[in-house]
């Protein structure tokens, strides 16, 4: 079995990667047209070339050239489907639009889909993350009330739950806020350092380089 994989850097991608590293034979980094995009990450995209580096897979990088964020994402799976992978890996966790989005993408051009995260709970997701040893840090907030001060912390089940009490999503698949890896068990730790810093209120981000 020859996969591919979606990834943007941050906790869920890697984690699927992690799972699946074996048989991971390219990754996938989508360039969204906006800052805001539904579908894919936005920020600090330009690290995912080290962390393809650190792993040892090639990397595959598609723009997002027209308002359809669906046609890089179609663009980008037939490719690897040209290139003889049988299926994709996702780190999506419970957002049904981009699931059934991805499925249906992968459906037409007789790819599976591989989401190892799918409906998961908390508990067997730290289970997973303590296993492969991810590290991540926030780098955007954008969700009441998380502030500056949520910048640059850690990714870990504390955390977690302190925004379960906060009454937000602890994936943060909404786009509540965004993570990124710095370290995990097949991957050793990358280099960064913060660029700046912009954001007010309960809307922060952390570019780093």
């Amino acid at each position: 079995m020859k996969l591919a994989a979606l990834y943007s850097g941050g906790k869920d991608s890697h984690l699927a990667v992690s799972i699946y590293r074996d048989k991971i034979e390219y990754l996938i980094n989508i360039i969204p047209k906006s800052r805001f995009p539904y579908m894919y990450h936005p920020i600090n995209l330009e690290l995912v070339k080290t962390h393809a580096e650190n792993m040892g897979i090639s990397l595959l990088r598609f723009h997002q050239e027209s308002d359809n964020e669906l046609e890089a994402l179609e663009r980008a799976m037939s490719e690897v489907k040209d290139l003889g992978c049988d299926g994709i890996v996702t780190g999506a966790i419970g957002s049904k639009y981009q699931f059934s989005r991805i499925q249906r993408i992968a459906s037409r051009l007789d790819l599976e889909v591989y989401s190892p995260l799918w409906q998961i709970d908390l508990d067997r997701y730290f289970e997973l993350y303590d296993r492969y040893r991810v590290k991540a840090l926030i780098v955007g907030v954008y969700a009441y009330p998380l502030d500056k001060k949520y910048l640059l912390r850690e990714f870990n089940r504390e955390l977690a739950d302190e925004l379960v009490n906060h009454s937000i999503n602890p994936f943060g698949e909404g786009g509540e806020f965004e993570s990124f890896v710095v370290e995990s068990s097949i991957m050793t730790r990358v280099d960064y350092r913060v660029d700046r810093i912009e954001g007010k209120l309960n809307s922060w981000t952390a570019y780093l380089v």
